[in-house]
């Protein structure tokens, strides 16, 4: 897995994973579900999650779906330092290449 992140103190952020294709997804083509652990300092945080292909140096390519996916994740609770949100993406059809 290779990782690219952009950060800016005060600004948003873009971080990329870059997982590699295996025979073992030709059964299952479609992304079913998404967990992302998240930690937001802020009351309520967006983000728009995008999925691109990889070019010949494993780096973000084309996209593998054109259209926003908005979240909103919630601020942690002193209690609850990490949320885990699932995101279902079936009826995207989006596609593992």
């Amino acid at each position: 897995m290779t990782h690219y992140v952009a950060m800016a103190e005060d600004y948003p952020v873009m971080h990329s994973n870059y997982y590699p294709y295996k025979k073992d997804y030709d059964a299952t083509p479609y992304f079913k579900t998404l967990k992302l652990i998240t930690n937001s300092e802020v009351k309520s945080a967006i983000f728009n999650l995008r999925f691109y292909t990889a070019d010949k140096d494993g780096k973000p390519g084309d996209f593998l779906y054109d259209e926003n996916i908005i979240y909103e994740v919630k601020k942690a609770s002193t209690q609850i330092l990490l949320i885990c949100l699932t995101i279902i993406l079936s009826s995207l059809k989006v596609v593992f290449l």
